[in-house]
């Protein structure tokens, strides 16, 4: 005859609606007989094991696949190789690119990435949260990006550190400067999860203890020369396409 629903979910621990929805999913096997939901125990058991399973990205949300740059990187070596030297410490596991607008935080933080992913054994994981200006969405997104199994018998926060706890992954997370609040949960995730690390890009300092800040300037420009008659006139043309912030625009 089976389990039903209800008594399948108090076996769980769970809510009915997460094992109704399991089996609407396909992820719990179960026949319907007058109206309704009959469940083997081999089925349950094998549903358990399911969920206690670590949980694996979506496709095409793999942690290693960073957005691809529309133009070529251009200039700040040694900015990136400052802050790859940092990632790479033991003691750092929080890094904030700090800087003006249109400075370059995102492609910077893209470039160290890449640079950094085959130190760590869980990959890199970039999640943009321009979009993102309430406090509490910003572990909902980390998880949707991440692949993270939404189930309505544990709050998001509890799934995310349960997928995080023992993964060595470098998390990007960019434009955190109109989510203020954000700091603490993510004080948390770094607590909870020793192997986690934060690669940030703000306007401003995220003040989280352990945070190691890294100002982005722009790109310089040469100055202008000044004319016998005191005049300022630009360099010559190809010295100012050999400039960074130059070749970026052309670019």
């Amino acid at each position: 005859d089976g389990l039903s629903a209800r008594e399948a979910a108090r076996l769980l621990g769970i809510h009915e609606r997460t094992v109704r929805r399991a089996i609407r999913d396909g992820d719990l096997a179960a026949t319907k007989q007058g109206g309704s939901f009959h469940i083997s125990a081999a089925a349950l058991e094998r549903y358990r094991e399911w969920r206690a399973r670590p949980v694996r990205p979506r496709a095409g949300t793999e942690p290693h696949a960073l957005p691809a740059s529309p133009t070529s990187f251009i200039g700040r070596e040694q900015g990136v190789a400052e802050v790859v030297a940092l990632l790479r410490r033991d003691d750092v596991r929080l890094v904030t690119l700090t800087g003006p607008g249109g400075t370059g935080k995102t492609r910077l933080a893209l470039r160290v990435a890449a640079k950094c992913a085959a130190g760590f054994a869980d990959g890199v994981a970039f999640v943009p949260l321009a979009s993102v200006h309430q406090a509490e969405l910003v572990v909902p997104t980390i998880s949707q990006v991440l692949g993270v199994r939404e189930t309505e018998d544990q709050p998001p926060e509890v799934r995310l550190l349960s997928f995080l706890r023992d993964r060595a992954l470098l998390l990007v997370l960019d434009n955190l400067e109109q989510i203020p609040g954000a700091a603490p949960a993510l004080g948390d995730l770094l607590s909870a999860c020793p192997r986690l690390t934060i690669l940030a890009t703000s306007r401003a300092p995220l003040r989280l203890a352990g945070e190691r800040v890294f100002p982005v300037p722009p790109l310089a420009l040469p100055p202008r020369r000044e004319t016998v008659g005191g005049a300022r006139e630009l360099p010559p043309l190809e010295e100012l396409a050999s400039t960074e912030a130059i070749q970026l625009f052309v670019a």
